[in-house]
């Protein structure tokens, strides 16, 4: 018998998460899947399909949202979080607090998280081993800092390929 499980957790500002996972029959999965994708065909959201299998390292699997409650956008000026409804509006003070050391502004009234981030990602050198291709995607930026931070960015550390 597949039963519910739920997770809490404090974020380190303080933001308290609940999750909760179901797990679902076939048959009840399918169902939801076909209304998940039908809600995505007018409203905001995403879909990760996987149907991979591979005993021991990957299994089918789908995970997906309708309507989130925060916009995230960015581009070489920075970053904006836009509250998309009432719990994006919730979420906001605490992104905003997150971002304040890379001076962020927050707009209560029109409900806006502005900050500008200034961000050197280096290219991978040379091809990456079997396997080691999500980790290498999945690390951090070499180089992050807020506006007014020193030092451009330095690339002296690649090696050539």
């Amino acid at each position: 018998m597949m039963t519910a499980t739920t997770h809490r957790w404090t974020t380190p500002i303080g933001l308290e998460v609940t999750r909760l996972s179901e797990p679902l029959g076939p048959q009840r999965a399918e169902a939801e899947l076909a209304r998940l994708e039908d809600a995505l065909d007018t409203r905001r959201g995403l879909l990760f399909s996987g149907r991979c299998d591979q005993p021991g390292r990957y299994r089918p699997h789908d995970l997906g949202h309708v309507d989130p409650p925060v916009e995230v956008t960015a581009d070489q000026d920075g970053v904006r979080l836009r509250a998309l409804n009432a719990r994006g509006r919730v979420l906001l003070p605490a992104l905003a607090a997150a971002l304040a050391p890379h001076g962020a502004y927050w707009d209560e009234a029109a409900a806006t998280v502005t900050a500008t981030l200034r961000a050197c990602v280096t290219s991978p050198v040379g091809r990456a081993a079997s396997g080691t291709h999500a980790r290498r995607v999945a690390e951090p930026p070499t180089w992050l800092r807020h506006e007014g931070a020193p030092a451009p960015c330095d690339r002296t550390h690649q090696t050539p390929r």
